[in-house]
């Protein structure tokens, strides 16, 4: 990555500013700012926005064997009809 890619992504990315115009701020010739604006949209692609977070754990690995499916267990107990009601 050159000096002049870095100060276009370093505009896109602080203040915001679109690659086309970013790119026209840094460089001195339209087919240098065109091509540092397509350098910039391609980084801009193939960065991954989510690279750095944390994949949550899989709930295969807190699976129970013979629960059906489900994700909690399921408390066997009687039930207590007379409390049911006013």
């Amino acid at each position: 990555m050159t000096d002049k890619e870095k100060d276009v992504a370093f505009l896109a990315d602080e203040f915001g500013l679109t690659a086309r115009r970013a790119a026209a701020l840094v460089s001195g010739t339209p087919e240098e700012a065109s091509a540092l604006a397509q350098a910039q949209l391609e980084a801009e692609r193939n960065k991954d926005p989510y690279g750095d977070v944390p994949a949550p754990v899989s709930p295969e690995e807190h699976e129970v064997e013979g629960n059906g499916g489900l994700q909690k267990t399921v408390v066997r107990r009687p039930n207590k009809a007379s409390r049911t009601g006013p």
